[in-house]
């Protein structure tokens, strides 16, 4: 364990450290409902020109621009296979690459050579795509498993809901709304001038489509 220690704050294999490290920081926030899982998801059509464009631009350059965004949006559907949240590919890709790091440099690089490191990251960083992928697959399948009854926005307005963040307010919050399955999270604000508690239930009342965020109202209980 010393030695993994010892080897992981490397300077050659830190960054790998702190990216893999920043991951796992993350996944404990969201279990303990201070971030959501979904927080660094985009749409591929949030990366779509508006073709409505007040500025004169010519057709050529357009082009090019629409163009270059589709396909930031298809990279990223790429990897996360259309539905994963973006940070399990992410977190899969640096653990793969943390270990190759560590494990390639203390067995095969003890003098820390760069050319040595290089060709240990090459190597890595190919196996780590691949594996990425093939870990990634299955979970987009259990997200699409989870979330095809919840699809449509209005199939989840109306419904009753639980906060899932540790606050709830006008800025941003998460919410558990039940599936047939496992709870569906959806971002959520409330408005109405004061916080609401992780536990708090709730009725969706509103879907931003613009912000991709859903509008709640505390239910109040009978004492």
């Amino acid at each position: 364990m010393v030695e993994l220690f010892k080897e992981s704050i490397d300077l050659i294999n830190l960054p790998f450290t702190v990216l893999f490290g920043i991951s796992i920081l993350y996944w404990v926030m969201v279990i303990v409902g201070v971030l959501d899982a979904e927080m660094f998801d985009f749409d591929a059509g949030d990366f779509d020109i508006d073709a409505d464009l007040d500025v004169d631009m010519d057709a050529d350059v357009g082009a090019d621009v629409d163009g270059s965004h589709s396909g930031l949006g298809e990279v990223l559907d790429f990897i996360t296979d259309g539905d994963a949240p973006l940070m399990v590919p992410m977190t899969l890709f640096s653990g793969s690459m943390w270990m190759f790091s560590v494990m390639g440099n203390y067995y095969f690089n003890p003098n820390d050579s760069n050319l040595i490191s290089a060709g240990i990251l090459a190597v890595g960083g190919v196996v780590s795509i691949v594996l990425m992928k093939l870990l990634t697959k299955p979970i987009a399948g259990l997200y699409r498993m989870m979330n095809k009854d919840y699809d449509a926005p209005d199939k989840v307005v109306g419904s009753l809901a639980t906060v899932s963040s540790m606050r709830l307010d006008e800025r941003l919050g998460t919410v558990n709304v039940q599936a047939k399955g496992a709870p569906i999270q959806l971002n959520a604000k409330y408005f109405g001038g004061r916080t609401l508690e992780k536990g708090a239930q709730v009725l969706v009342t509103e879907f931003d489509k613009e912000n991709n965020t859903y509008t709640v109202q505390p239910v109040e209980t009978e004492e």
